[in-house]
């Protein structure tokens, strides 16, 4: 399950509930604080999406630990729920865009406010604008 449009379908006009970025560590300092993002919409349906090198992909699926793997590596669950100030927002409108050729952005614009996830240099950030 990789089709952008159906991650779009899946999105719009849903409300949204929860928001968690999986963060990777590296020695115990934050390489990518936003590997992957995870969106709860109402209903208990969570969507994980994320960039590689400038590709999108996205299933369904909620956080969970990552645990094993290399003992330098560690991945992190943050809640950004509230500081996104996400909880109870509709959905109305969610977009890719390439704002210049070294940037791959998706775009999920809120009732108030966008959420705003760019990768460049295969590394991601999340902003959220009011």
């Amino acid at each position: 399950m990789n089709e952008p449009d159906e991650f779009v379908r899946m999105l719009e006009g849903r409300e949204c509930r929860g928001m968690v970025a999986q963060e990777f560590w590296h020695h115990g300092v934050p390489s990518d604080l936003v590997n992957v993002v995870f969106l709860e919409v109402k209903g208990g349906t969570w969507v994980r999406f994320f960039f590689d090198a400038g590709v999108f992909f996205w299933r369904t699926g909620a956080p969970e630990q990552v645990t094993g793997g290399e003992p330098a590596f560690e991945y992190r669950l943050t809640d950004l729920t509230e500081r996104f100030n996400v909880m109870g927002r509709r959905i109305s409108r969610v977009y890719f865009t390439q704002p210049d050729p070294g940037c791959a952005r998706l775009v999920i614009v809120l009732d108030r406010g966008r959420l705003i996830l760019d990768n460049a240099d295969d590394r991601s950030r999340i902003v959220f604008v009011d």
